[in-house]
């Protein structure tokens, strides 16, 4: 058989305390009072049975009063303690909520409610601000409380765990989700209550991939992040978002920089992923050229790094070196291109020049009397200065490999219809020679086409230009390369080839072919086809 307390316990597991009479009279006086009749049918039960009650009363009060009995006395004290000493039989028991507790602690906190036992009836409750905070939500999984010191009174789900460290009490979980943790403390018939209910929110960090951590002079950082659906903030840094998952970062400075990318979810929990990324000083380096002598291959290069350290040196896309010196080269245009980093180059284009540079050129005029008769007018330079500032330099000139003399404006006579390849050869001191010709197809056309041209820029033989001394109905030029290619073609007699292809790139030094195909005022079909020589220096 049960003990009278155990009984009590379980018939208060589920016991609320009763609320006041005043809460109770003020939810009666919202409710409307019924009427007379509704009351007579509402308590018709109770006023029959009252009606039974005073009937049989009336008939048990006539039978006593009609056979008293004299030997009876009645003490209306007597009774009186007889009640009262029933009463006193009946004991009052207390129940003492601390002796059957057997709740399961951990860490001595109480981890489930339900195996708290229910307070006395008799016990006030009152509400206490112990946790000294509102609910809250937690960026994390750990929160810590600084006045948390006694634990046998708290209930804490065993999800969370508890730990000390430096007089605070640290509350911690593994998973994100709302947790309530309870205070319950009996203390002189009051039972004392409050309850927290924190929910910790750990965010789910997005991956984040940065390919190069070492940048070059003025490049943009690139950041791929995948499985974000947060927004995201770059700290002090300008972003530019190019897609979905890829971003760049501007201005970075020269040196280290932290880069700070934050994550913000819906419950404004944030996450800071930081990365540190170098950026490379712009390249400070100076470039020595020493010019070739009469056209010869003495010419070099020189880089010189002044605030990093020479990774390698690049010319023309064949020579390297590590020292960034190119030796014996040409009078020319190079290409160089420098390793001042890791991956990180900076491109320059240099030239070669001549210090004795001769430029030998001629016009030829034809006499307007003496149709056979023509004039050379010399226009050969040296250092682009004209060739009389040197008095050294010596012209031979040549028509078909035959010397005509050493004049520095010869005429000469031709006679009889044919080509003829005018040469000039200017040297100095027989140590510094060039050469430019030019030839003439004597006939009833009279083409005059140059079979070197030099475009240079310096003003002279720029353009490869046909001459023609009849007038022309039909005209159409074509200049092809050594493999057949089309670099030049027009069908317009006054224009030129000025040396380029596609209209913007230098074609290189070598042999390239001409064919003219034309129609004199006469009808009378006109070919000519030549080889020339493009020489840039």
């Amino acid at each position: 058989m049960k003990s009278f307390n155990k009984i009590i316990k379980d018939k208060l597991v589920n016991y609320q305390e009763t609320p006041p009479q005043a809460v109770l009279d003020n939810i009666r006086n919202q409710y409307p009072k019924r009427s007379f009749v509704e009351n007579i049918n509402y308590n018709k039960y109770y006023i029959i049975a009252g009606f039974a009650t005073v009937i049989i009363a009336g008939a048990l009060l006539l039978t006593n009063l009609t056979t008293p009995n004299k030997n009876t006395k009645i003490s209306t004290k007597e009774n009186k303690k007889i009640e009262n000493n029933t009463s006193n039989q009946i004991p009052n028991p207390k129940i003492d909520n601390k002796t059957d507790n057997k709740s399961i602690t951990k860490n001595n906190i109480t981890n489930n409610p339900s195996e708290i036992e229910q307070p006395n009836k008799t016990l006030q409750i009152e509400y206490t601000n112990y946790f000294s905070c509102n609910d809250t939500l937690i960026c994390g999984t750990s929160l810590e409380f600084t006045n948390i010191l006694e634990f046998e009174n708290l209930i804490i789900p065993e999800e969370l765990e508890t730990s000390r460290k430096d007089a605070k009490t640290i509350i911690s979980t593994d998973k994100s989700g709302k947790h309530t943790i309870y205070y319950r403390k009996e203390n002189n018939n009051k039972l004392i209550k409050d309850s927290l209910i924190i929910t910790f929110n750990t965010i789910k960090e997005p991956t984040v991939k940065i390919k190069n951590h070492n940048l070059c002079y003025g490049q943009e950082l690139l950041v791929n992040i995948y499985q974000n659906n947060n927004t995201t903030l770059f700290g002090n840094n300008k972003a530019i978002k190019l897609n979905e998952n890829l971003y760049q970062i501007n201005e970075l400075q020269t040196g280290n920089n932290i880069i700070e990318i934050i994550f913000i979810d819906e419950n404004d929990c944030s996450y800071t992923y930081t990365d540190e990324i170098y950026v490379n000083s712009k390249p400070d380096y100076n470039i020595n050229i020493t010019p070739t002598f009469c056209s010869q291959t003495n010419g070099s290069i020189n880089i010189i790094p002044n605030n990093f350290k020479l990774h390698s040196t690049e010319l023309n896309n064949t020579l390297n070196s590590k020292t960034g010196i190119f030796n014996n080269l040409s009078a020319g245009i190079y290409f160089i291109k420098t390793e001042y980093a890791p991956s990180c180059y900076v491109h320059d284009t240099l030239l070669i020049r001549d210090s004795l540079n001769i430029s030998p050129y001629f016009r030829i005029e034809k006499d307007l009397i003496d149709n056979n008769k023509y004039t050379v007018r010399n226009y050969t330079k040296i250092n682009n200065d004209g060739y009389e500032q040197n008095s050294d330099i010596e012209f031979i000139w040549k028509i078909n490999g035959e010397d005509i003399g050493n004049n520095d404006n010869p005429e000469f006579t031709i006679n009889g219809q044919g080509e003829y390849v005018i040469e000039l050869i200017a040297s100095i001191n027989n140590n510094c020679i060039a050469q430019y010709s030019e030839t003439i197809y004597v006939s009833e056309t009279n083409f005059r086409i140059p079979n070197i041209f030099t475009p240079n820029g310096d003003g002279i033989g720029d353009y490869f230009k046909i001459i023609s001394e009849k007038e022309l109905r039909k005209y159409q030029i074509q200049i092809v390369n050594k493999l057949g290619e089309l670099i030049f073609e027009s069908t317009d007699f006054t224009d030129y080839w000025d040396g380029k292809t596609n209209g913007n790139d230098d074609a290189s030094e070598g042999l390239y072919y001409y064919i003219i195909k034309g129609e004199d005022m006469f009808g009378k079909r006109v070919e000519q086809k030549g080889s020339l020589q493009l020489v840039r220096n």
